[in-house]
C-alpha cells in the first residue's frame, strides 16, 4: 500500500471512496481534492474532507507538505549514532545496512545468514528500538 491515497474525483458511492476508507482503517494518510457543491461527481471527496477522513489539498505542492516530504523540512543528519548492547543478529543487520543506503530483505536473508523467521523478528526488534526504518517494497536503511 503507498503512504498516501489522493482522489480527485469521485461520486458518494464511488470506489474511490471505499479505497480511501480502507487506507484510512491501515492508517495510511488520505487526501482529496474539493470540488464544487452542485457537482455529483465531487460529492465523494467533498464528504471525505467534511467527515475528516481526508485532509484538503489543492495542489500538487499540498500533497507533499502534508506528508513533510519537503526537502527544508528534514532534519539535517549530523552523525549517526552508535548502537551499543546489540545482538549478535542485530549486529550483523547494522553492518550490512551501513554499507549502502537501503538494503532488500532477501540481500539482508543472504547476507546475514539468518532463518526468514529469525530474521524478521530481528528487524523488528530494531525498528521498534530506533535503529532501522521499514520502507516500501521490503527495503530497510539505517535511521
Amino acid at each position: 500500500m503507498s503512504d498516501i491515497t489522493v482522489v480527485i474525483e469521485s461520486p458518494v458511492t464511488g470506489g474511490a471512496l471505499i479505497t480511501a476508507h480502507m487506507a484510512s482503517g491501515y492508517n495510511r494518510e488520505v487526501a482529496a481534492f474539493p470540488g464544487r457543491v452542485n457537482d455529483s461527481k465531487s460529492a465523494g471527496c467533498n464528504e471525505l474532507i467534511r467527515t475528516n477522513i481526508a485532509g484538503m489539498v489543492t495542489k500538487a505542492e499540498g500533497v507533499a507538505e502534508m506528508m513533510n516530504w519537503n526537502s527544508e523540512n528534514r532534519p539535517k543528519a549530523v552523525q549517526k549514532q552508535l548502537f551499543l548492547n546489540l545482538s549478535v543478529d542485530e549486529q550483523k543487520i547494522v553492518d550490512l545496512l551501513q554499507t549502502k543506503d537501503s538494503i532488500h530483505a532477501d540481500e539482508l536473508y543472504h547476507g546475514t545468514g539468518l532463518a526468514n523467521s529469525q530474521l524478521a523478528a530481528t528487524l523488528l526488534q530494531l525498528e521498534m528500538q530506533g535503529v532501522i526504518k521499514a520502507l516500501p517494497g521490503k527495503l530497510y536503511r539505517m535511521y
